[in-house]
């Protein structure tokens, strides 16, 4: 008899581009899972590598979708999320891969625990915890909970009633505070989000400052160090992208009330500041479109009470790059 079919579907999803080996090592890992019923959903942003034709050939059982061109992270996740069939949802990187038994220790928590709609898993370094040991024996043994809404997309998992009622992940661009979105939406159903430390994954901390470029650094796993030239553009695309969506969330999903008035005027400030300090008008545009965007998202609006906004934190301000 099969005793899968007892269990809930899983699906764990993610995007890549350019990054075959990594990919498919991934894939691999997670199919090293002792849950089962799983799907493993991948979303290839037109990779020019043979990433597809790879994952086709050596894992024909994941679902790939092969886009015609790069979507982004954002979008690409709501294209594989959309193919989904799974009471619980996980997202990961295409390098980042949960811990052997932690998508059953997932899928225990939200089955005794209806009012859990989201887990967010503990991020480890892939070079400290496998690449050295081999096993997971040297994570921390004490077993903690806490409430929990700040996650990464790495690695969390959540109801896939969740999404389907209020809507995917907001294409607001591949910036925060989108994983804070899913939160919001969680919170105003009623639900919470739990860290359990004993749900994890293992990340490849790959960002490489340009001192660093060594050798040694390189390996299947790690990004390209981007030319010095090209990181302050890239710095600056982060920052603009970091206002516009702090005040397009705000806009979706903060009561309106004095506390917010409060906010949008600190937001105000921190953009005023931010850009005197960078001598660019770039962070005046980001709050400008975020503001000409209000007439569409308001019909979008989930307004949280006061309450549940406390309980999932607000947005710092860090608008001052240079």
């Amino acid at each position: 008899m099969n005793t899968h079919n007892k269990k809930p579907l899983v699906s764990l999803f993610l995007v890549t581009y350019n990054r075959k080996d990594v990919v498919l090592e991934t894939i691999s890992k997670l199919y090293e899972q002792s849950y089962r019923p799983i799907e493993i959903i991948v979303t290839d942003n037109n990779s020019i590598d043979n990433t597809a034709e790879a994952i086709e050939s050596q894992f024909p059982e994941v679902k790939l979708i092969r886009s015609d061109k790069n979507l982004g992270a954002v979008v690409g996740r709501n294209t594989a999320c959309k193919m989904a069939k799974g009471k619980y949802v996980v997202s990961f990187d295409d390098d980042s891969f949960p811990g052997t038994h932690c998508i059953s220790r997932m899928v225990d928590r939200f089955e005794s625990n209806q009012e859990l709609g989201l887990i967010c898993f503990n991020v480890y370094n892939y070079n400290s915890f496998i690449k050295n040991y081999y096993d997971e024996a040297h994570l921390p043994s004490q077993k903690t909970r806490d409430e929990c809404y700040f996650w990464s997309g790495c690695g969390g998992g959540y109801r896939h009633s969740v999404v389907k009622e209020l809507g995917l992940w907001e294409e607001w661009g591949n910036t925060p505070p989108f994983e804070l979105a899913i939160s919001a939406k969680v919170v105003s159903l009623g639900m919470k989000g739990i860290n359990f430390s004993d749900i994890y994954v293992f990340h490849v901390f790959s960002s490489i400052s340009s001192k660093h470029k060594k050798e040694e650094n390189y390996n299947k796993w790690s990004y390209p160090v981007e030319k010095p030239s090209s990181g302050h553009r890239i710095c600056q695309n982060v920052y603009y992208s970091m206002a516009r969506n702090t005040l397009l969330y705000t806009i979706k999903f903060y009561p309106i009330n004095f506390q917010t008035l409060i906010w949008v005027i600190k937001y105000t400030w921190a953009i005023s500041n931010g850009t005197i300090q960078s001598k660019r008008m770039s962070l005046i545009k980001a709050m400008l479109v975020g503001w000409s965007k209000i007439f569409h998202i308001r019909h979008e609006r989930i307004p949280l009470t006061q309450e549940q906004l406390d309980r999932v934190g607000k947005i710092g301000f860090n608008f001052r790059g240079k």
